[in-house]
């Protein structure tokens, strides 16, 4: 299980058109993997910042 500072931080990027901005830059990468196909199965745009 990851420790709480190292979980993705999502965050509305303003207007719904804007999408929504998730910086998961201190996500370790397995992790980010696995949960990087379930954020593209939402139904909402997604401004991804990954490792």
């Amino acid at each position: 299980m990851l420790e709480p500072a190292r979980w993705p931080q999502v965050k509305a990027a303003g207007e719904a058109a804007a999408g929504v901005a998730v910086d998961a830059l201190a996500t370790p990468a397995a992790a980010w993997n696995t949960l990087k196909p379930l954020l593209d199965a939402l139904p909402v745009k997604l401004v991804l910042h990954a490792p």
